[in-house]
């Protein structure tokens, strides 16, 4: 692809960065492909390895989700059961290890649509700090909730933007991002809901309320707070 994969360009020096639109259209772009994977296709598809080196850039900086090595259909056996049978892979050992992968499934070896989602949080919080997750491991998480609890979103969005973003949309990204990587698969929301919040640029639909996003009816959970961080500090 002309603009190589997002992970080249939020870790090298690249001729042109990614400003806060373009982050937005990625976000959406890979959201709406995996929606497709998840709802649309008939049986429906486990990609298992969304990360930012598998996320590719055309010319108009649209993405492109590539490398299905990993990918597992769900069959109507595992459709009936909830999850499909597969080895723990996730591109590499370290992968499992470090904790970048749903601990559901790396506790059981059974994938499910919501594995998905949790690595799609993962990526999207690497999208909006520009720090990889596999250079800090669940450190990069747990340091950006601490910041949020804070209030100190700038701390949080990628340097390179120098300020340039707007500060609630960024905020409420951010909450959709831990929404989706919540360790509790039951909390995440389907890549369908991820679509319908992003493309109402998360200004009607406010992540952390399950009410607003949620197509049941008279349900008002509060659905997504940060969670206590440790206290630590991280050289990013």
């Amino acid at each position: 692809m002309v603009n190589r994969s997002l992970d080249f360009l939020l870790t090298q020096k690249a001729v042109r960065q990614l400003d806060w639109p373009i982050r937005m259209r990625i976000a959406s772009g890979v959201a709406r492909g995996m929606a497709h994977m998840h709802d649309q296709c008939h049986p429906s598809i486990i990609h298992r390895d969304v990360s930012c080196s598998n996320i590719l850039l055309n010319a108009e900086f649209e993405p492109v989700l590539g490398d299905f090595g990993l990918a597992r259909i769900m069959h109507e056996r595992d459709v009936v059961v909830g999850n499909a049978e597969g080895s723990i892979g996730l591109g590499s050992v370290s992968a499992a290890e470090v904790g970048y992968g749903a601990p559901e499934y790396m506790a059981t070896g059974k994938c499910t649509l919501k594995a998905d989602v949790y690595l799609y949080g993962n990526m999207l919080l690497e999208l909006i700090s520009g720090r990889p997750f596999f250079n800090f491991g669940r450190r990069r998480n747990d340091w950006i909730s601490r910041c949020m609890n804070e209030n100190k979103l700038e701390r949080v969005v990628d340097p390179n933007l120098q300020g340039n973003y707007p500060a609630e949309e960024a905020k409420r990204l951010v909450r959709l991002a831990f929404l989706c990587a919540d360790g509790d698969p039951s909390v995440r929301p389907k890549m369908s809901e991820v679509v319908m919040m992003l493309e109402n640029r998360l200004h009607e639909l406010d992540p952390s309320n399950r009410s607003s996003w949620s197509r049941s009816e008279g349900d008002s959970t509060p659905y997504y707070s940060f969670p206590p961080s440790p206290s630590l500090e991280m050289a990013l």
